[in-house]
This record gives C-alpha cells, sequence and structure tokens, in this order.
C-alpha cells in the first residue's frame, strides 16, 4: 500500500508550511526574482520504505525539498519573467518534468524510493523591490530613448538646414553663372553687331571711294570727318568760300 504526502512551498496552510512559509525565491532568464508558492504531491513506493528508511531514515523530507527546489530554479532561468504570468499550463508541465527526472534519477534522486504523484504551480509574485527596479529602469529606458529621439531629431534639423543652406548657395551660384553667361553672350553680340556694321560701313566706303575716284587718303579722310558731322545731331554745317565752320545748334 502506497501513501501520499505533500511538499509545500510558499502556503501557510499546516505546520509544516508555517515553519516553511516564505514562497520559493527563483530567478527567470531575465535575471529577476520571481516568488513562486509550489504543492509537490508524492507517494512512498512500500516495497522500497525500509531502503528508504536506511538510507535516510526520517529525514527524506527535507532531502526531497532540496532536491525540489534544486529541480525548480534550475529549470527556471529557461523562461522570462512574464512567461510564468502568461503561460501558466506550460510552466507548470515543464516544472513537473524536471521535478520528476530529478526525483526518480538513480544517481541525483530516490531510484524509485518516492514516485511523484503531480506538482501544483500556484501563485506568483514579483517582490515589490524588483517592481520597483523595474519599473525605474523602464522609466530610465524610456528617457534614454526620448534623448536619443531628440538627439536624432537635432542632427536631421541641422542636416537639412546644412542641405537648405547647399540648395541655396548653389541657387545663388547658378544665378550668379547664368547672369555672368548672360551678360558675355550680350557683350558678344554686341560686339559681333558692331563688327558687322563696321564691316558693312568699311565695304559701303570702298565702294563709295571707287565709284567716286577717291584714291588720296587725305581726301577719304575729311570724307569721313564730313559724314561723321552730318550724322551729329547738335551740329550743323554751312558751306562757302570760307572754310568749313561747325557751331553747336541754338
Amino acid at each position: 500500500m502506497s501513501h501520499e504526502d505533500m511538499l509545500l512551498f510558499g502556503h501557510h496552510e499546516g505546520e509544516e508550511a508555517q515553519a516553511k512559509s516564505a514562497a520559493l525565491s527563483v530567478f527567470s532568464g531575465d535575471k529577476l526574482e520571481s516568488l513562486i508558492k509550489i504543492a509537490v504531491v508524492y507517494k512512498i513506493n512500500e516495497k522500497k520504505l525500509q531502503e528508504l528508511h536506511d538510507t535516510y531514515e526520517f529525514g527524506y523530507r527535507d532531502v526531497l525539498r532540496g532536491k525540489v527546489i534544486d529541480a525548480i530554479k534550475n529549470t527556471a532561468p529557461e523562461f522570462q519573467t512574464p512567461f510564468f504570468f502568461q503561460n501558466r499550463t506550460f510552466i507548470s508541465t515543464r516544472l513537473s518534468a524536471a521535478v520528476n527526472d530529478r526525483i526518480v534519477n538513480p544517481e541525483t534522486g530516490f531510484d524509485r524510493q518516492l514516485d511523484l504523484i503531480d506538482v501544483y504551480f500556484g501563485q506568483v509574485e514579483v517582490p515589490s523591490e524588483v517592481s520597483s527596479k523595474q519599473l525605474a529602469s523602464a522609466i530610465q529606458l524610456e528617457e534614454n530613448e526620448r534623448a536619443i529621439h531628440l538627439t536624432n531629431s537635432r542632427l536631421i534639423r541641422k542636416e537639412t538646414d546644412k542641405l537648405v543652406d547647399e540648395i541655396n548657395n548653389n541657387a545663388t551660384v547658378i544665378v550668379a553663372k547664368a547672369e555672368a553667361e548672360a551678360n558675355f553672350m550680350r557683350a558678344a553680340a554686341e560686339a559681333d553687331a558692331f563688327k558687322t556694321i563696321e564691316d558693312a560701313r568699311n565695304e559701303g566706303l570702298a565702294e563709295l571711294y571707287a565709284a567716286l575716284n577717291m584714291t588720296d587718303a587725305k581726301h577719304k579722310a575729311s570724307f569721313d570727318y564730313l559724314r561723321m558731322l552730318l550724322n551729329h545731331k547738335d551740329a550743323k554745317l554751312r558751306v562757302g568760300y570760307s572754310p568749313l565752320i561747325t557751331a553747336p545748334a541754338p
């Protein structure tokens, strides 16, 4: 006949629990402490009862407690803290398997002197000091992210202002270059027009000189001078027996 018994971790019922009332402290994969309440139901294999007492006398419960604690503490880091609240069924199954493997193992456990019936996964609490640290860390993280955001915003604004300045500078250079090119083209066009006019004038004078049979350079110069006077709006030309006289218009 087998005898079932229970070990309590973190419960306040019964004489034994009063002596060991503190919840089991474990550390999850994110290095945070959690307090969990667990009940382990087991039975003694009657066929190995004498072997159990010969090995542990009546201290087997303390040995069992230590092995259960080791199994749970070694398994808890497999999960992050939120997992203990969000996936309780999976956690309970995983802890049960870990405790059972430890108890029935011939080298680390009781070698079938005790058999695990079930592991009840109870309340999970996060210590207030841990919660405070988590809150402080979350606030600090948010402040860090805000500072990074502000820094990035300043950098982006600075780069944008720099880009705008470069665009404006480039636009100024382009406008100045365009104006310079336009002035150059205008001056070149005026020079070409003046040259064309001069070439046409010289060609016309050459034809006129030929028609008048004018070959003397002095006569050509005098003729050009007379033409200049005739084209001057503020001068009048009078021709008589006296020398050529010019006077400004009244």
